[in-house]
């Protein structure tokens, strides 16, 4: 899954002050304006981003030509907020004019062309981004990379993908976003191969899957579709890797929940926050377009079988 941009720095006067390099080192990639700042006008340099109505800018290129990279990620982050991805892709457009080696406005862009759909470009965006940066001080690059390879198989290897999430996760062991491409990218391994580099990808997915226990209560309390889709693809891959393993034991992590859990859970979040549609929440969820009809199908509650 996508590593989205979100951030626990939610003052706007930590948004003015905050260097570059402290934002670099956040998790996630880029800062939102949420509604503590939504009846003030915060001021970056010669930027004016109103956060209520709209995210205002002098729009002039001389001006622009003046403006910080902090500045052109504030812009892009009032965007971001307001759902505006095509913008905040202009913006971070803008700003990798001036600022061609910014890594944080290289992860803005690839991260809205994933949100619009645009995964060939979010491909190449995010793979020009690691020729530039070269050494990201976060995984959310490489993550998002081989999030965006998997709904286009013919853009990326599965060799590389799985380098490209090993990779990230290096930088950040603990990234539920991480873990969860791995285990999409072991799946699709696993389901392509026999004998030997089955099993290999399989006892991936099992390490993989016992990290990413606890993951899924984030699903708990959320209304971001993002970790909804997250813990759906999650119980679909649970189903379809018990299909695929010829062990008869049980991992530890099969007995500690069930897929049929997971998608229960998932789906009656999804209802309880009105943004439920079975159609679009698997298309979300199931970056192997072969799995959103089984995705379908297990949301309306078809037993899973026992590993």
């Amino acid at each position: 899954m996508a590593i989205t941009p979100r951030t626990l720095l939610k003052n706007p006067l930590i948004l003015i002050v905050a260097t570059l390099s402290f934002f670099a080192m956040t998790a996630l990639s880029i800062f939102m304006l949420t509604s503590s700042c939504q009846q003030k006008t915060v001021k970056v340099n010669r930027v004016v981003v109103e956060t209520y109505d709209a995210c205002n800018y002098v729009a002039s290129t001389p001006e622009m030509m003046n403006w910080s990279e902090n500045d052109f990620i504030a812009v892009a982050a009032c965007y971001d907020g307001k759902n505006d991805s095509q913008s905040a892709i202009n913006i971070a457009d803008h700003g990798l004019r001036m600022y061609p080696r910014s890594e944080s406005l290289f992860n803005i862009k690839g991260y809205h062309q994933i949100e619009m759909k645009r995964y060939e470009a979010a491909v190449d965006t995010l793979r020009h981004g690691l020729e530039m940066v070269r050494t990201p001080t976060t995984g959310t690059m490489e993550n998002n990379l081989a999030w965006a390879g998997l709904w286009v198989p013919r853009e990326m290897t599965l060799g590389q993908a799985r380098n490209l999430y090993t990779r990230s996760l290096q930088r950040d062991a603990k990234s539920c976003e991480a873990i969860h491409t791995g285990l999409w990218v072991e799946y699709a391994v696993a389901a392509q191969a026999n004998g030997p580099t089955r099993k290999f990808a399989i006892n991936r997915y099992d390490r993989l899957r016992d990290q990413y226990d606890g993951c899924e209560k984030r699903v708990l309390s959320t209304s971001d579709e993002n970790i909804i889709a997250e813990v759906l693809g999650a119980g679909v891959l649970d189903y379809e890797m018990a299909m695929l393993s010829s062990s008869d034991s049980k991992p530890d992590w099969a007995r500690r929940h069930t897929a049929n859990k997971l998608i229960k859970t998932a789906t009656s979040q999804a209802k309880s926050v009105n943004v439920f549609n079975s159609a679009e929440l698997c298309e979300a969820a199931t970056p192997i377009g072969a799995l959103q009809h089984s995705c379908l199908q297990l949301t309306k509650h078809k037993k899973t079988p026992c590993r």
